[in-house]
C-alpha cells in the first residue's frame, strides 16, 4: 500500500462509528455513482467499515481504491480481496482486467470516482460529523493556515469551540497532533471530525488544497461557509496549468455547494469565484464596493492597526501580524466571522489575541538588533508578497535565504529567484527539501532566472549559493548588520529535511 494513500487510524483520535453501514447501505449511498457489480457476495445487513489501506482490510471490510495509479490500485484492489474484503470498489479505469482475478466472496463495484465514493462512505462510516459541526472550508494559494488560526482565536473569543484541520496540525483545545498532509484523505479526515464532535467542538476550520478537491478527499463533507483567498502559481508539477489549478479550487464553491462564499474580489481569480458562486456571499479587498474593506490602516513591523468597514459596521484592529497580506487574510476571517454570526466586539478581541502564526511570517530574536523572519513562502506570489512587506514597513537591506523543492514544479524555480533577487539585497540560494534531485542542480535552475537576458535584478543585489541550509542560514545572520532583515524563506514551521 502507498504510504502516501495509508489512512491507518491514529490511536489519539478516537471518531466515533456508525455500526449502521452495511453493504446494503453503502449500495445506496452510492447508487448514483455505480456502473456495474460483479460477484457473488450480495448486499446484506452485516456492520461493515470503510478502508482505503489493503493492509488493513478484511471481512466485514469495505476497500476502496483511491490511487491515481491504475497498476497500484489494482494490486491493492487484489490483495484486499486476498485478505476477505466484503467488497472492492474501483474507477472502471482499473476493473479492466481484474474481474477475473478477484475470486469468489468480494463483491465488485464500479464507480464512476473511488474518491468521491470514498469520502461518501467515511462520512457514513463516522454518523455524518459535518451534519453536526459548522465546517468552513478555506482554499486559496497562500493565506489559508493564517486565517484558520485568525479564526480559531475569533471563535475561542466569542466562547465558541473549534477544532482546526490544516498544514500544520489537528488541533481542538490543547490537544494537537501533526498533520502529513494540508488536507488529509477521506478517512482520516471525517475520523478527525468525528474526533471534534466527541470533544464538544462545534466548529471545525479546514484547509482545503487543490490537491483534495481534485481528488475528491473532502466528498461527503458540508460546508457551512468556504473562503477563497487567491491564485498563484504552485503546484503546477500536479495540475500542469492554471486553468486546471483553478479548476480544482473551484469545486469547494461549485459542486460542494456551501452555505456561504467569502471571496477576495481584488484577485482575478476570485473574480471569476464570485461570479460562478450561487447562494449567500461575502466579497473582502481594498475596493469601496467590498462588503469587507479597510477605512485605514497603518502597517508597519509592530503589526496591523486598522479601521475595517463590514456590513454591520465598523470594526477597529489592533494585530501583531505584519504587512498588506496579513491585513486581507484579517478581512478574510472578519468576513466570515460575520456571517457565521460572531459579534464585532469578539472578532476584535480573537484578532489581538493572535501574537503569531507559526511559519508566517514569524518573527526571530537574531540578536545584535537584526530583525530574522521565518516564512512559508515557498511560490513566486508569496516570496514577493513576503518581501515587499519587509521593504515597505521601514526593514533597511533585506537578507533572503531561498530554495526549491525537488520533485516538484520546476517553472516556478527561476521565478522564485527572479522575486528574490528583484526585492531583496542580498540572496542565499540554498536547499529546501531536495527529496531525489540534486541541491546543486535545483540551484542552478534557480540562478537561470536571474540570468536570463529578459530580466534585470535589483542593483548591487548580492548572490550567494550554498547548498548546505544550515549554513545559508548562518552565513545570513552573521552577515547581517543592525537593523537590517534577515528572511529565511520556503520551509515556515516544517522543523525537517
Amino acid at each position: 500500500m502507498n504510504p502516501a494513500i495509508a489512512t491507518r487510524p491514529s490511536p489519539s483520535i478516537h471518531g466515533h462509528s456508525s455500526r449502521e453501514l452495511t453493504l446494503d447501505r453503502a449500495m445506496g449511498l452510492l447508487r448514483h455513482l455505480v456502473i456495474d457489480v460483479h460477484g457473488t457476495t450480495s448486499p446484506g445487513d452485516e456492520p461493515c467499515s470503510v478502508s482505503s489501506d489493503s493492509r488493513v482490510t478484511g471481512p466485514g471490510t469495505i476497500f476502496v481504491a483511491v490511487s491515481r495509479e491504475v497498476e497500484k490500485s489494482r494490486a491493492y484492489a487484489l490483495e484486499a480481496a486476498k485478505r476477505g474484503a466484503t467488497a472492492v470498489i474501483v474507477d472502471k479505469e482499473v476493473a479492466s482486467g481484474l474481474k477475473p482475478r478477484l475470486g469468489k466472496g468480494t463483491l465488485l463495484v464500479i464507480v464512476d470516482d473511488a474518491g468521491e465514493a470514498c469520502g461518501i462512505l467515511a462520512s457514513a462510516f463516522h454518523c455524518h460529523p459535518s451534519r453536526t459541526l459548522d465546517v468552513i472550508g478555506i482554499t486559496g494559494t497562500n493565506g489559508k493556515t493564517t486565517i484558520t488560526y485568525l479564526l480559531e482565536a475569533i471563535y475561542r473569543a466569542a466562547g465558541r469551540k473549534a477544532g482546526v484541520i490544516g498544514t500544520i496540525n489537528k488541533r481542538i483545545g490543547p490537544v494537537c497532533l501533526p498533520s502529513r498532509l494540508t488536507t488529509p484523505g477521506a478517512q482520516e479526515l471525517q475520523q478527525s471530525l468525528a474526533w471534534m464532535v466527541e470533544q464538544g467542538a462545534d466548529s471545525a476550520i479546514v484547509e482545503v488544497s487543490s490537491h483534495a478537491l481534485d481528488q475528491n478527499r473532502v466528498a461527503g463533507t458540508r460546508f457551512k461557509a468556504a473562503v477563497f483567498t487567491n491564485l498563484s502559481r504552485d503546484h503546477l508539477d500536479y495540475h500542469h496549468d492554471m486553468e486546471s489549478y483553478f479548476s480544482a479550487k473551484s469545486i469547494l464553491f461549485t459542486r460542494l455547494a456551501p452555505s456561504l462564499s467569502v471571496v477576495n474580489l481584488d484577485d482575478p481569480f476570485g473574480k471569476r469565484i464570485w461570479e460562478m458562486v450561487k447562494g449567500d456571499k461575502v466579497s473582502y479587498g481594498l475596493g469601496a464596493g467590498c462588503h469587507v474593506s479597510p477605512a485605514r490602516m497603518d502597517l508597519s513591523l509592530a503589526g496591523i492597526q486598522a479601521e475595517v468597514s463590514t456590513p454591520v459596521g465598523t470594526i477597529r484592529i489592533d494585530s501583531r501580524l505584519c504587512g498588506l497580506h496579513n491585513l486581507y487574510n484579517i478581512m478574510a476571517a472578519i468576513g466570515t466571522a460575520i456571517a457565521t454570526g460572531i459579534g464585532l466586539e469578539s472578532i476584535a478581541k480573537g484578532i489581538h489575541s493572535l501574537k503569531a502564526v507559526p511559519g508566517r511570517l514569524e518573527p526571530i530574536d537574531g540578536g545584535r538588533g537584526i530583525r530574522v523572519f521565518i516564512d512559508y513562502a515557498h511560490t513566486p506570489d508569496a516570496l514577493e508578497k513576503t518581501l515587499t512587506t519587509l521593504r515597505d514597513i521601514g526593514s533597511r537591506a533585506i537578507t533572503c535565504v531561498i530554495g526549491c523543492g525537488g520533485d516538484r514544479d520546476h517553472g516556478k524555480r527561476p521565478l522564485m529567484a527572479q522575486a528574490a533577487a528583484r526585492l531583496a539585497d542580498k540572496v542565499i540560494f540554498t536547499s529546501d527539501n531536495p527529496r531525489t534531485e540534486k541541491p546543486a542542480e535545483i540551484i542552478e535552475e534557480m540562478l537561470k532566472g536571474i540570468y536570463s537576458d529578459d530580466y534585470e535584478p535589483r542593483p548591487g543585489v548580492v548572490i550567494k549559493a550554498m547548498a548546505h541550509r544550515r549554513d545559508a542560514i548562518a552565513a545570513a545572520v552573521q552577515g547581517a548588520l543592525p537593523g537590517e532583515c534577515v528572511l529565511i524563506a520556503g520551509k515556515g514551521h516544517e522543523d525537517y529535511q
